[in-house]
């Protein structure tokens, strides 16, 4: 799932030539993927198996249709977020002629990167945090602590970046409030 979200991000930044900056990578690709990877795989199975057995088929309809709902989700949140932004009357679309490529973190100056960065990252915390219910063959979500202090910091740090009064971190990581 990350790799069709990346993919997706990368495409959108190609599009409208920008980049994000490189703390946002960072928060994105480092604490991220790596967090939630690692806190997913504490989820423990249930004490008993269940009759039937969960699907052993990586390309099957059930596999399959639950990868790609959440992609069309996620395609259609970051189409909408660009949208909302692109239709607000003070936007001004970020032009690249004047960058100098040697200098490639002034592509992560502008509204657009900001958007793009906050509509992904919520799009792994969402995917990681419904991918994490298990079905019928691991124990409840709430007793995997890790996860949910993870969680919880995550959602903490995000509605910091969006909510909070400009200061060091947002001017570390470029992002515009």
């Amino acid at each position: 799932m990350y790799g069709l979200i990346g993919s997706v991000l990368r495409l959108f930044m190609y599009y409208h030539a920008i980049n994000l900056s490189q703390w946002c990578w960072i928060l994105v690709e480092g604490f991220m993927l790596v967090g939630c990877s690692y806190v997913i795989t504490l989820s423990k199975p249930l004490d008993e198996l269940k009759d039937m057995r969960p699907t052993s088929s990586l390309i099957g309809p059930t596999t399959l249709s639950s990868i790609l709902g959440q992609e069309a989700i996620n395609i259609i949140y970051l189409c909408f977020s660009i949208h909302m932004l692109s239709s607000q009357v003070w936007y001004c679309p970020f032009s690249p002629d004047n960058v100098d490529v040697a200098k490639w973190w002034l592509l992560s100056d502008n509204h657009m990167a900001t958007v793009l960065f906050f509509s992904v990252i919520f799009q792994q915390h969402t995917t990681a945090w419904t991918f994490s219910f298990g079905s019928i063959y691991q124990q409840p979500i709430w007793l995997n602590y890790l996860l949910l202090v993870f969680f919880a910091a995550v959602a903490a740090l995000d509605l910091y970046l969006v909510l909070g009064e400009p200061s060091y971190v947002h001017h570390r990581s470029e992002i515009l409030n």
